[in-house]
């Protein structure tokens, strides 16, 4: 591509052009200084193929764009080079008043953050065009890119910033341009632009010095956000439609409060803040919070509806390590949590607090979570079918529950808690608890499970086939608290208890209504030691 020569700098561009520009502007990001790694211009990872326009603020001499003969604006470098060429921007300070418009698909390559330094605004205006405008290896310092839409088609050139250090990273107005941060540092990022069916928006790799936020309209916008170390939080507060892929990232709050949305959320550290998901819903699984790490903090779900499995949440005191108030479904699967331990709650249930994992939500299952310690270990008066291979240690109370509506109780194992080990709430009288089966409730402070009406241990119409051990509990393994003209059904065949023979349970193993056999009828037959 033949260049002629010339002494001087491209005439800057007719005012109204301008203005007409920025009228028809759709999205603007923009940046300003940060810190990086140096990457000199020329190296192996630089963008292959076109040809290389050479621009030099520091050249005085004659200028054709080849190495020898820089020009020495931006505006002229770019001005020369055609679709695919790169644009390699030499070390030194390049500040522009005015626009400088890149109207096709190059790459814009600096010789390091620490030597190539821009305060400009760029007008990206390559429409109709899916190759992507690159800016790499380079510092900006109150620059700002500016997307414009041209025509009526959705095909704009993405907008890729790689290897380069930015304050402010921001997408405003309605994008169908595609923006991707990588390998950068960054002070914050901000994407508040209105609805759309087009825009990507990723961030990979990066350093954010504060946090992100998302606000921008609905629609089908993309978000990737992957292996970033923030500084402060991630807020998603955008309306219906987008979905959202939060991953590997080391980060101090993830707050989502956005309307219906596609949301995984998985594998993120949080030294400190709380994961909070309180989204709209569609219907059906649309939420994924899976296997973060929660170090000093609280994973609140109030969503529509949610999936929340494997993650590891440690809770400060007199908070809750889980909530999960959403609709149906709602799946809490092997998390681990852990409370201080052993403080006994005090007040109203509704104002207890210090709690491993609360359920208040709609349909779903309880399975497989580890909690220790905590006022409570598991408080259950949700809509779950199935409370089933939770392990709960060191807890005040194990398991506070309201049993019934088909709820399956299996596989539990409740040990060393300070008072009762499984304790069903005396305000849910309306339901029946159980089937109860091949649980372990053993050595806990107070009663191994503590009751109020009807329950089937074994051998019950609720079809449970026993196998439950509840042995060495310090206040009887079974106490049935009786409220007035009740006579509670208590079947309980085929356990493992303390004693051997059924009169020994009945009389040393099982506390029934002040032990009046008139107030509780309490099937022992057919067990199985």
């Amino acid at each position: 591509m033949g260049r002629s020569l010339k002494h001087s700098a491209l005439s800057p561009p007719d005012l109204r052009t301008l203005v007409a520009l920025l009228v028809v502007s759709a999205v603007a990001l923009t940046l300003a200084l940060g810190c990086s790694s140096s990457n000199p211009a020329g190296s192996d990872d630089d963008p292959p193929g076109g040809e290389r326009i050479h621009v030099d603020a520091s050249y005085a001499g004659v200028e054709d764009g080849t190495f020898a003969h820089p020009y020495n604006t931006l505006d002229e470098g770019i001005g020369a080079a055609s679709r695919g060429d790169t644009v390699v921007v030499a070390a030194g300070s390049y500040s522009r008043r005015g626009e400088i418009s890149v109207p096709i698909a190059i790459t814009l390559l600096g010789a390091g953050v620490d030597q190539t330094i821009i305060d400009a605004m760029f007008v990206v205006s390559a429409p109709e065009d899916t190759a992507p405008v690159i800016f790499k290896h380079m510092a900006f310092e109150a620059a700002t890119f500016q997307g414009s839409v041209f025509t009526s088609r959705v095909e704009y050139a993405p907008i890729e910033i790689d290897s380069c250090d930015a304050g402010v990273v921001g997408v405003s107005h309605p994008p169908d341009h595609s923006y991707t941060v990588r390998n950068s540092a960054i002070d914050s990022v901000r994407f508040s632009h209105g609805n759309s069916d087009h825009a990507t928006h990723t961030l990979v790799n990066c350093t954010i010095a504060r946090g992100i936020d998302f606000t921008h309209g609905s629609g089908n916008v993309v978000t990737l956000v992957d292996n970033c170390t923030l500084g402060g939080s991630i807020r998603i507060a955008c309306s219906s439609g987008p979905t959202f892929t939060i991953t590997d990232n080391t980060v101090h709050g993830i707050y989502d409060v956005s309307g219906a949305c596609f949301t995984t959320i998985a594998r993120n550290t949080l030294p400190t803040g709380d994961l909070v998901d309180a989204s709209g819903g569609w219907g059906g699984e649309t939420q994924f919070i899976d296997s973060n790490i929660i170090q000093n903090g609280t994973l609140e779900i109030n969503s529509g509806c949610a999936t929340v499995r494997h993650n590891t949440v440690s809770a400060p005191a007199d908070t809750f390590a889980i909530v999960m108030n959403c609709g149906a479904p709602a799946n809490l699967i092997g998390n681990t949590v852990t409370l201080p331990g052993g403080i006994e709650p005090t007040g109203a249930p509704e104002t207890w607090r210090n709690i491993g994992i609360k359920a208040t939500c709609g349909e779903g299952v309880i399975q497989g979570n580890t909690v220790d310690g905590g006022s409570i270990g598991i408080w259950d008066v949700s809509g779950a079918t199935e409370l089933s291979g939770n392990t709960v240690s060191g807890a005040y109370y194990g398991i506070v529950a309201a049993l019934g509506m088909d709820k399956t109780v299996s596989g539990n194992t409740v040990v060393d808690c300070a008072s009762d080990g499984i304790r069903f709430l005396a305000e849910y009288l309306s339901y029946d608890y159980g089937p109860f089966e091949d649980n372990t409730v053993t050595d806990n402070g107070g009663a191994g499970i503590r009751l109020f009406r009807d329950i089937d241990l074994g051998g019950g119409a609720l079809g449970s086939t026993g196998g439950n051990t509840i042995t060495g509990n310090g206040d009887y393994d079974l106490y049935v608290e009786v409220p007035a003209a009740t006579t509670p059904v208590i079947s309980a065949r085929g356990n493992s208890w303390d004693h051997g023979s059924e009169a020994e349970v009945d009389a040393h193993d099982i506390y029934d209504a002040n032990d009046d056999p008139s107030l509780a009828d309490v099937d022992l037959s057919h067990r199985t030691d």
